[in-house]
């Protein structure tokens, strides 16, 4: 039901051509996005979602410290940090990939500390 009225949006901005198409395109992407479920972050939004996200992730399985927070494309924040268990003798590192629809898209214990 709601994406019924994508098509007819994107087939009336097209129709208005030139010019004013072009002040319209931020407008129309904006639109696409969000009916994509697709998020906006500005750079250090991104990066303290995605380690908040990652955070709470690694938190099942101990004390959680982040190390380091990279970006690996324009949709994905690659975050690194390590986890305390009170089982093991060393803290275990993690990596965790988040992308720009806030979801974590992949996460892996890293038998290295970080």
């Amino acid at each position: 039901m709601r994406q019924t009225w994508l098509p007819l949006l994107l087939a009336g901005s097209l129709a208005l051509g030139g010019c004013q198409y072009a002040g319209l395109a931020p407008v129309v992407a904006d639109l696409v996005n969000q009916a994509a479920g697709e998020r906006r972050y500005a750079d250090e939004d991104f990066g303290r979602a995605a380690a908040e996200a990652c955070r709470g992730r690694a938190a099942r399985h101990g004390r959680v410290a982040i190390t380091r927070v990279e970006q690996d494309s324009s949709r994905t924040m690659r975050v690194r940090g390590t986890i305390e268990d009170p089982y093991q003798v060393q803290d275990r590192g993690f990596v965790c990939v988040f992308r720009s629809d806030g979801r974590i898209a992949e996460f892996r214990r890293d038998p290295r500390t970080q």
